[in-house]
């Protein structure tokens, strides 16, 4: 019987505890997106089961999730009777995946370089074109694609950071509920902390270095720089919306720095705690080790000399058997029997009552509100317009880069301030046009609120040799 791709979908909908089972399967596994047929058809036989005597649903169901059915329905991509495995098609392990926000998958190195390149391939062909203007079909071409390349990512990354909130809010669940009388959950807590420390290394870092507008690339600009330069060559073209939505965009992306950031935060104390029990672990097992082939070479089998002496240099080396080691020393004063109960008893009653007159404070933490929002929106505002004028600004060659970008800044910026030289100097470090040599000389820039000290860097043009 065969049953149509709408209603097998709506099934497998119904019964999606078998199809989110199979994507762990396969995010544990490495074989990508391919799962057993053999497996597959377990799970249907186990759900068959569980229906009971319901003669109809067991049909149903059974026709609606044979193998041939979902590959007519086109379901299924492959079909590999040779190797016994399947591939389900794209879209439906999304479809489940967005079920549960956990099982999203997160954005490795690979996947934001492919999207930071696909950026910057946008940004080449948009120069390469001798007429930018709408209604010429090589640029509605390259304007669609440029579209389509936005909205993919802005999807990606948006389930990305769904993932890693849902993710490390489970793994974190586990590591503090964790019971260190109970080997299991130690055993658990220990793979979360491993787990999340590999989350952080090859999701978190790498995704906070895609959201930077700064970040140093050996190949193209990171990504939201590209889109930046393509906003200002629609400006240029005279295409003021077109620019306006690429602004959009680039806000819309950048609005996930701030999350990211707060995951970041919070999974840096695990990471630690993970480095620092394994540090402990490796000890323990190194210390382990040398008094085991200690207690080896001295055990004969007799029972003679199998006690390991103090003066051992296993126990000399390692200063985690130093407790073991007691000297005894004669006292100095002959003091009377102390009755530790009493002692016991008096400290209790005076430590009680200091406990009981100590007085908790509650205080509220009010949540992030819309001048805090506000003011972040207004200081990506400024960079923004640092980065503009420092891109735009006719740098001379002299000896000192920080005087002559405080002189440009302060003409173009009505409210200058010193930390605005600061941000500027970072964004000009980026040009590929010159090359600041440090000078190794002190220079001071003050106003009436603020001084700055730093060292000189020399403006060079690049590829020029540098002079003592």
């Amino acid at each position: 019987m065969i049953v149509a791709a709408d209603k097998t979908v709506m099934l497998m909908i119904e019964h999606k505890h078998i199809f989110l089972d199979l994507i762990d399967i396969m995010d544990e596994g490495s074989a990508g997106e391919e799962v057993s047929t053999r497996l597959y058809e377990s799970q249907v036989m186990k759900l068959l089961d569980s229906l009971g005597d319901s003669k109809s649903d067991r049909q149903k169901i059974e026709a609606a999730f044979d193998v041939r059915n979902l590959v007519r329905a086109s379901l299924i991509l492959h079909h590999d009777t040779k190797r016994g495995v399947i591939a389900f098609a794209p879209f439906l392990i999304e479809l489940f995946r967005h079920f549960d926000r956990s099982r999203l998958r997160q954005l490795s190195s690979a996947d934001l370089e492919a999207l930071c390149d696909s950026f910057n391939d946008s940004l080449e062909k948009l120069r390469d074109l001798t007429v930018i203007e709408q209604g010429n079909d090589t640029f509605e071409d390259e304007l669609k694609l440029l579209r389509e390349r936005i909205r993919y990512a802005q999807g990606k990354i948006k389930e990305n950071v769904d993932s890693l909130q849902g993710q490390t809010l489970r793994l974190a669940e586990i590591v503090e509920v964790m019971s260190l009388e109970n080997l299991d959950e130690v055993k658990q807590a220990r793979g979360a902390l491993q787990a999340i420390t590999r989350i952080y290394g090859r999701h978190v870092l790498p995704t906070l270095q895609f959201l930077n507008e700064r970040e140093p690339l050996k190949k193209g600009l990171p990504a939201l720089t590209a889109l930046l330069r393509i906003s200002e060559m629609f400006r240029d073209a005279k295409l003021p919306k077109l620019g306006q939505q690429v602004l959009y965009a680039v806000a819309s992306i950048r609005s996930y720095r701030y999350d990211v950031e707060v995951i970041s935060k919070s999974l840096q104390r695990y990471v630690h705690q993970n480095e620092r029990q394994r540090r402990e672990y490796d000890q323990v097992e190194s210390v382990f080790n040398d008094l085991l082939a200690a207690c080896r070479e001295l055990h004969d089998g007799k029972l003679r000399g199998n006690l390991i002496p103090k003066d051992h240099e296993v126990l000399e080396r390692f200063s985690t058997f130093k407790g073991m080691k007691r000297q005894r020393a004669d006292s100095k004063i002959e003091w009377h029997n102390v009755d530790h109960w009493l002692h016991i008893q008096e400290h209790l009653r005076s430590s009680l009552d200091s406990l009981k007159n100590t007085q908790v404070t509650t205080t509220s933490v009010e949540p992030v509100g819309e001048d805090v929002l506000k003011a972040r929106r207004a200081l990506d505002v400024r960079r923004k317009l640092i980065g503009r004028l420092i891109d735009e600004w006719h740098v001379q060659v002299g000896p000192d880069a920080h005087a002559s970008l405080h002189a440009h800044l302060a003409q173009q910026i009505s409210d200058y301030e010193i930390a605005d030289l600061v941000e500027g100097v970072s964004w000009l470090k980026h040009r590929e046009d010159i090359v600041l040599t440090p000078r190794f000389q002190l220079g001071v820039i003050e106003d009436d609120r603020q001084k700055l000290t730093y060292y000189k860097l020399r403006i060079e043009e690049q590829g020029s040799e540098t002079t003592a």
